[in-house]
């Protein structure tokens, strides 16, 4: 909380039109989504996205900024988000491009938002892709030291599956390596071009998902 009353101070050090503005912004919403102040998070990309400016920034920040978006609107409760925007959003997230080298640190966060929004989809198709390609990026691409929170966390994921989508039975299961991710201090400023949100955050998340209803087969697929 005291980063955000800083960003609150600093903020009329930048003008609005700079790239400096822009970065500033960027480090402000991230700190009010590791603070889990969502709807401060929201307010501010309001005012980022009506910035004349916002539109002739790097197509790079601009996919951020939409990343930023697309987490901000899931975390936010149901009925502050149209119902036009909730199609919006799930039309979005089966377009993010995946493994994208302009993307490199946010491949994790995007799959990681896939999986969500199927979770609360109760696709469970959609849900074994993604932790499939989870588990294959993380065997490619997740070994150095500096990824080891993520690597927790995608373990954490791997739970729910092996308990059957049970949310007590996967809490249970995945309290020690819940415990060694709060242990595993983030790797330095980086860490946010993965974890837009905290792990921890997204852990409880996950589970409050399974306790609305665990995905099942379509029936297309039971028929098969």
């Amino acid at each position: 909380m005291q980063g955000l009353r800083l960003a609150e101070e600093y903020n009329r050090d930048f003008h609005p039109s700079s790239n400096n503005w822009f970065y500033f912004q960027e480090h402000h919403v991230l700190l009010a989504l590791h603070a889990e102040q969502y709807e401060r998070a929201q307010q501010l990309m309001g005012v980022i996205t009506k910035n004349p400016a916002y539109l002739i920034q790097r197509e790079a920040a601009l996919q951020r900024w939409d990343l930023y978006k697309g987490y901000i609107d899931f975390v936010m409760p149901p009925q502050r988000v149209t119902t036009a925007r909730q199609r919006q959003i799930a039309q979005w997230v089966l377009q993010l491009p995946e493994y994208s080298r302009d993307k490199r640190g946010h491949n994790v966060a995007i799959l990681v938002l896939q999986l969500l929004h199927f979770l609360r989809e109760r696709n469970l198709e959609e849900v074994l892709l993604r932790l499939e390609r989870l588990r294959k990026y993380q065997q490619r691409h997740l070994y150095e030291p500096t990824t080891l929170r993520s690597r927790l966390f995608l373990r954490l994921l791997q739970v729910i599956v092996d308990k059957n989508f049970d949310a007590a039975q996967a809490a249970e299961r995945g309290k020690v390596l819940l415990q060694q991710l709060q242990e595993t201090p983030p790797p330095g400023e980086a860490f946010a071009e993965v974890e837009i949100i905290p792990y921890e955050h997204l852990w409880e998340l996950v589970l409050s998902l399974l306790r609305e209803g665990a995905p099942v087969a379509k029936e297309s697929e039971l028929a098969s």
